[in-house]
């Protein structure tokens, strides 16, 4: 399970590999299976499930682990 959360400065796109699930994208909640690809613009609330899957993340600009940039929300 992926906490709901905004990213304040980047852009993130996520390519589902395996597994499926359910994903929130601001107010709409979007099923995901594999090859499955959402891009989430900054501001955009954004969390879900992907049970015994694996997904990969990419940010714009890059995310530095040393200034997190996710604020979690209901």
């Amino acid at each position: 399970t992926i906490r709901n959360h905004v990213h304040r400065t980047h852009d993130e796109t996520v390519y589902v590999i395996r597994g499926t699930g359910t994903f929130r994208l601001g107010t709409r909640e979007v099923p995901v299976t594999p090859g499955s690809v959402m891009f989430i613009p900054a501001g955009t609330v954004h969390g879900g499930t992907l049970g015994d899957g694996a997904a990969l993340s990419i940010f714009a600009p890059g995310f530095d682990p040393a200034r997190p940039d996710r604020e979690f929300v209901p």
